[in-house]
C-alpha cells in the first residue's frame, strides 16, 4: 500500500524508532485528496524540533499523528488535523474531542483536554477513562451526598454527568408505539442549550411550543369533526 507523506516545505523530522520519516506542518495547507472513510488515526506525545508542533504519516486508511505537547495540546492537534483530512480514532475518544470542541466555558474545555492528553500519553482509553470517571463521581459524591444533579431540578441523571435528561411524560391512553410520538422530554448537552424532544424531533422551548400550539389546532379541528360526526347520527 502506498505511503502518503505530507510536507509544508520544511525539513523532515523523524519521530518514530522504526525508521520510518513523517514531514511536519508549519505553514500553509497542503491539498489532500478527500478520503473515502474517516482515516482511523493514532496520536502520540513525541518530541519535536522548536517551531514544530506536530507531524502525521498516511498510509491507505491508517493515520499515525505524532504531536509535541510543550508546544501544542492534545485537542488543538486533532482539531488541526482535521483541517487536513478526515479522521476517526474510536466513539469514546470522538465524544471527548466533540465535548471539547462544543464546551462553552474555558474550563471544561481544558479538563476534556486534559484527559485526551493522558489518553495519548499512556495509549490506554479505557483505563483514563474509568480511572477520571472514579474520581469524578467519587467528588461529586461527596459534595452531593443525594447524588442529585446540582444544575437542573428536572434532571434524572446522578453522579457526575455532562449530558442532562428529564423523565419522559408519554401518554398512558395510548399503545406504546404511538405514546412514543407524543412523549416530551427535557434535555441539556454540549452547546445545543436545553431542547425539547416531542414528535421525533429535538426542539428549542420556542419551536416546541409552537409544535404544541399546532396540536392544539389540530385538535380543535378533530372535535369539529366529531361534532359533526354526532349531528349526523
Amino acid at each position: 500500500m502506498t505511503s502518503m507523506q505530507h510536507t509544508a516545505h520544511v525539513p523532515p523530522v523523524d519521530f518514530q524508532t522504526n525508521g520510518h520519516r513523517a514531514w511536519p506542518l508549519r505553514d500553509g495547507i497542503p491539498a489532500l485528496p478527500a478520503p473515502k472513510a474517516p482515516a482511523l488515526a493514532r496520536f502520540e506525545q513525541v518530541t519535536l524540533d522548536i517551531g514544530v508542533k506536530f507531524a502525521w504519516r498516511q498510509e491507505g486508511n491508517r493515520l499515525h499523528v505524532g504531536y509535541d505537547p510543550a508546544q501544542i495540546d492534545a485537542l488543538t492537534t486533532r482539531l488541526a488535523v482535521g483541517i487536513y483530512t478526515q479522521f476517526t480514532e474510536n466513539e469514546k475518544v470522538d465524544k471527548l474531542v466533540e465535548l471539547a470542541r462544543d464546551a462553552e466555558a474555558d474550563a471544561s474545555r481544558e479538563i476534556f483536554t486534559i484527559l485526551l492528553s493522558h489518553i495519548d500519553k499512556s495509549g490506554d482509553v479505557k483505563g483514563v477513562l474509568a480511572a477520571a470517571g472514579e474520581l469524578l463521581n467519587r467528588a461529586y459524591n461527596e459534595n452531593h451526598p443525594g447524588g442529585r444533579c446540582p444544575r437542573y431540578g428536572w434532571c434524572i441523571e446522578t453522579g457526575e454527568h455532562v449530558e442532562h435528561t428529564s423523565d419522559s411524560i408519554e401518554p398512558d391512553f395510548l399503545d406504546v408505539d404511538r405514546g412514543e410520538v407524543l412523549a416530551a422530554t427535557i434535555t441539556h448537552w454540549g452547546n445545543k442549550g436545553v431542547r425539547v424532544g416531542f414528535l421525533g424531533e429535538d426542539l428549542t422551548p420556542a419551536e416546541a411550543r409552537t409544535k404544541v400550539a399546532e396540536v392544539r389546532a389540530h385538535l380543535d379541528a378533530v372535535e369539529q369533526v366529531i361534532a359533526t360526526a354526532e349531528a349526523s347520527e
